[in-house]
C-alpha cells in the first residue's frame, strides 16, 4: 500500500500507510509481551498505538504536531509523555541514519527549500553585505517594470 501511495504523485501520502505498518509491528511486539510475560496487564492494542506513533515519526520526523494528532485521536491526555518519548526517540534514531522521506523526496524533485543550517560559504556573512543606500520602498501595490528596473542597478 505504501509502495503504491507514495508512487503516484496524488495527496494519499505514506500518513496511513505508516500507521498501518507501525501499528502492525506494535501489535506483534505487543502478542510477543503477553506470550512472555503473562503476568503483566498488558494489551496489544496500546503496542499497536505506540508502534504506529514510532513508525510514522520515524519516517517523517514530526513530533509535537503529530503527538497532538495522535492524542487527539484517543482523546486521552495519559498518552501524551510516553507518545512524545517515543516520537523523540523515533526520529533522533531516524536521523541517525538519514533525513526524513519528505526531505528526501524535496530534494528529489528538486524543490528549492531553505535548509536549517547555513552552508560553509554563508558563515560571517550579515545582512549589511546585501544592503544599498539609499532605502528603496515599494507601494503595496507596485508595477513590476519598476520593481525591476530597481532590483537590476
Amino acid at each position: 500500500m505504501a509502495i503504491l501511495t507514495y508512487g503516484v504523485s496524488v495527496p494519499s501520502g505514506l500518513f496511513v500507510p505508516a500507521l498501518i505498518i507501525g501499528s502492525a509491528y506494535g501489535r506483534l511486539v505487543g502478542l510477543l509481551v503477553e506470550y512472555i510475560f503473562p503476568s503483566w496487564n498488558t494489551t496489544a492494542g496500546t503496542f499497536a498505538f505506540v508502534g504506529a506513533a514510532s513508525f510514522l515519526g520515524g519516517c517523517t520526523r514530526m513530533t509535537i504536531s503529530l503527538c497532538v494528532i495522535l492524542m487527539e485521536t484517543t482523546s486521552n491526555i495519559s498518552f501524551g509523555l510516553p507518545i512524545m518519548f517515543t516520537l523523540m526517540i523515533a526520529k533522533w534514531i531516524g536521523d541517525w541514519f538519514n533525513k526524513g522521506i519528505y526531505d528526501i523526496h524535496i530534494h528529489l524533485k528538486k524543490i528549492p527549500i531553505l535548509e536549517w543550517e547555513a552552508t560553509s560559504a554563508l558563515h560571517g556573512v550579515t545582512a549589511s553585505h546585501f544592503m544599498n543606500t539609499p532605502v528603496v520602498c515599494f507601494y503595496l501595490i507596485e508595477r513590476v517594470g519598476k520593481i525591476y528596473s530597481i532590483l537590476k542597478h
